[in-house]
């Protein structure tokens, strides 16, 4: 009877038949509920609270409780409890439109802006509403006042080129990740021999009689790979150019090696030591490089640096910072490491396996020192304006595909990890209302084992500078 009064808003009457049913049964907790329910819309958010912890009891995740609950403590002037109940809620519920416009309302309460940024990313993404829009703006604006006491623009730089693992116990930035000084990479401002036209959309080219002729002989060389350094060959060149031609000194392929490329590049830039390789970063005193993979050609060589710290993601059973048989699992969105910390960030093909990848840039933008880089590479089309959506997560957390499921090999987990979005111009657009000024290359550098078009699959790499 209670709930029937509750939908006919008499929520004064809905509470008589509430406590009447808990004089009968006080382990009635329905009744909790339905009570908490009725007393938060008679404006008596501590009396629902003390209701709806009472309904709990029986099923602490309830995703409506946690909502109702995060709702009260709201009205009661409990930003950061009604903040933590609301996300708890969506975990269960999913991330419904009502639910992040209420997360992102709090956040700006707390003064968590960047956060608050990547929040109404997710929610124009999903409604094109141009109020997010503005309230986005408005989030940057006051996160960039709060961290450098100035406004910054947005610029956004397109450029196109003509043609084993080991655990570390190091928390990167140590000395420096105080908040105070900036990266030294904020130097780089211009990096040679990376800069070219800008044109957008980039529609594909036909490979280069080069890259027809490496896939015939099914090798390549001699090339100077970007990850080891060495001259070398460039061998088991497959149907998948970007999987594989193999580097046959350190085994890198070839979307490892555009990343090294990048990296190289903007770092040679920054600093008075050569560098020409990811190997040659080894020899840089007093810089945090995060790695988001815990294995391959590139964590090889950087494993041993002072400030470099790797991860896998193991799911969510296991907190950001946590040890899983001796690595370290981060999920990107929440990430263990302090505010800017870092000096460089790398992530190879990640970003499109996590259903709110904007998040997980805020993160990167959270413990990016300022001037610091996020060198990364994602599934991208160059003729594309807006994101593909792949899937959503349901209710149970299960990956949900609108068309044909996309799975992805996964180093840690058998049977693949799903794909939940395909890149486009969006998303340079969404990191700049993020505070990133990212640029965008389209390599070709065959004397370096990289193909221009990737016979069809064009070899974009992605640096994001925070600003």
């Amino acid at each position: 009877m209670g709930y029937a009064l509750i939908e006919k808003e008499d929520f004064a009457g809905a509470e008589l038949a509430f406590r009447g049913a808990l004089d009968l049964d006080p382990c009635a907790m329905d009744c909790w509920f339905g009570l908490g329910v009725a007393l938060r819309m008679i404006h008596r958010p501590q009396d629902a609270i003390q209701a709806l912890e009472q309904a709990m009891a029986n099923d602490p995740q309830d995703p409506e409780i946690l909502r109702h609950l995060g709702l009260a403590h709201r009205e009661a002037g409990h930003p950061r409890e009604a903040l933590d109940y609301l996300v708890q809620s969506m975990e269960g519920n999913g991330p419904s439109a009502t639910a992040l416009t209420e997360v992102a309302d709090l956040q700006m309460q707390l003064g968590e802006y960047i956060q608050a940024a990547s929040t109404c990313t997710e929610l124009y993404s999903a409604t094109r509403c141009e109020d997010f829009k503005r309230l986005y703006h408005r989030a940057l604006q006051l996160a960039l006042q709060e961290s450098t006491g100035r406004i910054a623009a947005d610029p956004i730089e397109i450029r196109e080129t003509d043609r084993t693992v080991e655990p570390s116990s190091q928390t990167p930035g140590e000395d420096a990740g105080k908040g105070s000084r900036p990266s030294f990479l904020a130097n780089a401002t211009d990096v040679p021999n990376l800069f070219g036209q800008t044109a957008f959309p980039n529609f594909p080219e036909k490979p280069s009689w080069t890259e027809n002729l490496a896939r015939k002989l099914g090798f390549w060389g001699p090339i100077r790979c970007p990850v080891c350094g060495r001259i070398t060959l460039m061998q088991g060149i497959g149907e998948n150019v970007r999987e594989t031609c193999f580097c046959r000194s350190c085994g890198s392929n070839n979307r490892k090696r555009q990343i090294g490329y990048v990296v190289s590049a903007t770092v040679d830039a920054a600093v008075e030591k050569k560098i020409r390789s990811i190997r040659d970063l080894c020899n840089l005193e007093d810089f945090a490089i995060y790695n988001t993979e815990a294995k391959g050609a590139i964590h090889e060589f950087l494993k041993g640096m002072p400030g470099y710290v790797c991860s896998e993601y193991f799911g969510p059973q296991h907190k950001s910072g946590e040890l899983v048989n001796g690595i370290m699992n981060q999920d990107l969105t929440d990430l263990s490491f302090d505010d800017e910390s870092i000096d460089l960030i790398l992530s190879s093909d990640v970003f499109e396996h996590i259903p709110h990848p904007y998040k997980g840039h805020a993160e990167i933008y959270r413990v990016l020192k300022r001037g610091g880089r996020h060198v990364f590479t994602v599934p991208f089309s160059t003729v594309a304006h807006l994101d593909q959506e792949i899937a959503r997560l349901d209710a149970a957390g299960n990956p949900v595909f609108f068309d044909k499921a996309m799975y992805h090999g996964d180093p840690v987990r058998d049977g693949g990890i799903p794909v939940f979005r395909i890149f486009g111009l969006e998303m340079i657009v969404n990191m700049a209302w993020l505070g990133f000024r990212t640029h965008y290359y389209i390599l070709d550098r065959m004397s370096h084992g990289i193909f221009g078009q990737n016979l069809g699959c064009a070899s974009v790499v992605f640096d994001a500078v925070k600003i």
